[in-house]
């Protein structure tokens, strides 16, 4: 069940609500004004997202690097760059 509440009674009950998150894997919204601006998730929801992003960045970047002939090395580039190897 997801709950929803605004930022003032967050602030009160944050250790209650960070409990029913962890424990009963429930999302609570947080909102100031009326408007969505935070939520609080058990932290297994979280890792998943940051896998999942990691996981889309990395096939990105193999796309990019398979389609690409003209990869420059890092060291070339700091050289042209007029960067220092120490920097």
């Amino acid at each position: 069940m997801a709950e929803t509440v605004t930022l003032t009674d967050a602030r009160t009950r944050l250790g209650n609500l960070v409990a029913k998150s962890h424990h009963g894997g429930e999302i609570i919204t947080i909102t100031q004004h009326g408007t969505p601006v935070a939520a609080i998730v058990p932290y297994e929801v979280l890792e998943y997202f940051r896998r999942r992003e990691d996981e889309a960045d990395i096939a990105l970047a193999e796309r990019i690097l398979a389609e690409d002939d003209d990869v420059v090395p890092h060291d070339q580039v700091r050289k042209l760059l007029g960067l220092d190897e120490d920097q």
